[in-house]
């Protein structure tokens, strides 16, 4: 009983796949990579993201409403 826990533990912690799950696998890593990297890439080129984060962050490091003059 003890042998069949242990190999599914096993089994579990380091899998053996073959090769071609191998590649299948690395494929879809690279897909990810490039929809995250579009993702982020369109955020940067949008003012939503602009105004959503750093006027955020301008606010909370100057202690005043963004836009308001001294």
């Amino acid at each position: 009983m003890s042998e069949i826990i242990q190999g599914i533990i096993h089994f579990i912690l380091s899998p053996t796949f073959p090769d071609w799950v191998k590649l299948i696998r690395f494929i879809f890593i690279i897909i990810s990579f490039f929809f995250l990297g579009y993702v982020i890439w369109a955020l940067l080129k949008t003012s939503w993201f602009y105004r959503l984060v750093i006027w955020d962050l301008e606010e909370i490091l100057t202690y005043r409403p963004f836009g308001v003059r001294k």
